[in-house]
């Protein structure tokens, strides 16, 4: 290819490069690099490869010279350096929308050496997302706005830029239903998007996804849970099904089962029988008007469980119970307890 006549001789008066040199004009260039871009269509005019001063000139106008662009490279899965040369006739030789040089030059998160994306790979991090789409403006620096062209997940929030830009415009749209690349707690309730959805099933747009008044994160004992061994389940507005949704029953909402607080993941706080909704006048109960304390076994102090005074459990005083709210049901002068457990009537 390079003695083109086939008469074993050099004659670059007839445009041959020098079988025995690899760089005959000695400009830093391969001749094999230089005849590739030496005919055709492209942006600027052809390299020289009998012409040594075609190294410093930018024939693309992309900001950086034939020679540096022969001389880029670019990091192997090794981590050793090899060569990645683009193409001096194009701007933006992926055609990614960033220029050469904006790539080449770029000091995103991940460098130096290398701090920028690859110019000759669209996506350099195969997220999905172009590295014109994920440096939006530009100008080889992440802004906190934009996703990293050199970092498949950008937050580190377990979701790749492209699943979490799912339109792939650069940018958040947050109406559509995408969750924020650059912003690992999208709705800000404690939970990494990524656990979100892979692990909890909670809405990563929703601080509150079951609606229930406790944010997503302190049901699953993270941001602001002041005991986080104490989880509700946060797609669950009553994790405990006792009628009740968590938020009322952590009604200061920290987390913790206070006081006066009944727990929001045992149906019946007080164990006497009776679930917690229903003492309240919930739950399916028959006489919502009359509740019974759901912290107290024993509501009136007589002796006897209130589950064990409403045997059916339906919340009304019936025919043959005793009224877990009255001491003495039948106003004889003795305690309920004392009727049924001592004197048997």
């Amino acid at each position: 290819d390079e003695d083109a006549n086939k008469n074993g001789k050099w004659e670059p008066q007839l445009g041959e490069t020098d079988p025995n040199k690899a760089d005959t004009d000695g400009d830093g260039m391969d001749d094999a690099w230089e005849t590739k871009f030496a005919s055709g269509p492209g942006e600027g005019p052809p390299l020289k490869p009998l012409d040594p001063s075609d190294g410093s000139l930018d024939n693309d106008g992309d900001g950086l010279s034939n020679l540096q662009e022969y001389q880029v490279k670019k990091l192997d899965k090794t981590g050793k350096p090899v060569p990645n040369s683009c193409n001096p006739r194009a701007k933006d030789s992926d055609g990614d929308g960033l220029s050469d040089k904006i790539e080449v030059t770029g000091k995103y998160k991940g460098g130096p050496p290398f701090g920028g994306s690859d110019p000759n790979v669209a996506d350099t991090d195969e997220d999905g997302l172009g590295d014109g789409v994920e440096d939006k403006n530009g100008n080889g620096v992440t802004e906190p706005s934009e996703a990293n062209p050199r970092l498949p997940d950008t937050d580190d929030d377990g979701l790749e830029d492209g699943d979490e830009d799912t339109n792939h415009n650069g940018k958040w749209d947050k109406a559509a239903g995408e969750t924020d690349p650059a912003n690992p707690d999208s709705d800000g309730d404690g939970l990494l998007d990524g656990l979100e959805v892979n692990l909890f099933g909670t809405n990563p747009l929703a601080t509150d996804t079951d609606g229930d008044l406790l944010p997503d994160g302190i049901e699953v004992g993270k941001k602001g849970d002041a005991d986080p061994k104490s989880t509700t389940d946060p797609t669950k507005a009553d994790t405990d099904k006792d009628g009740l949704s968590d938020g009322v029953e952590d009604a200061n909402k920290n987390g913790k089962v206070e006081a006066k607080e009944t727990n929001p993941a045992v149906a019946d706080t007080d164990a006497d029988g009776l679930g917690d909704g229903l003492e309240q006048g919930k739950a399916g109960d028959a006489d919502p008007k009359s509740t019974t304390d759901p912290l107290k076994k024993d509501s009136d102090g007589d002796g006897l469980f209130d589950g064990t005074e409403d045997k059916n459990g339906n919340g009304l005083v019936d025919p043959g119970e005793t009224d877990p709210n009255k001491k003495d049901t039948d106003a004889g002068g003795t305690p309920d307890g004392t009727e049924v457990l001592t004197d048997g009537t």
